[in-house]
């Protein structure tokens, strides 16, 4: 997440560290919450993408099934 763009880093911290709403994110920063939307949509699209490479490293995940 250090990577991110300071602003990016700021409203993903408000909303999943703290739990704020996008209108209380927007009262903070002084925007609006249409733009923190658009940010934190942003950043975790980038976040999914640089991590998607990393995943591959992984252990494929299958669930298991209750058939018997």
């Amino acid at each position: 997440m250090a990577t991110l763009p300071p602003r990016q880093q700021e409203v993903i911290q408000l909303k999943f560290q703290n739990d704020l709403s996008y209108q209380q994110i927007a009262e903070i920063t002084k925007t609006t919450a249409n733009n923190v939307g658009v940010l934190i949509h942003t950043a975790l699209k980038t976040l999914r993408q640089r991590y998607a490479n990393a995943a591959k490293d992984f252990v494929p995940f299958t669930p298991r099934t209750n058939e018997i």
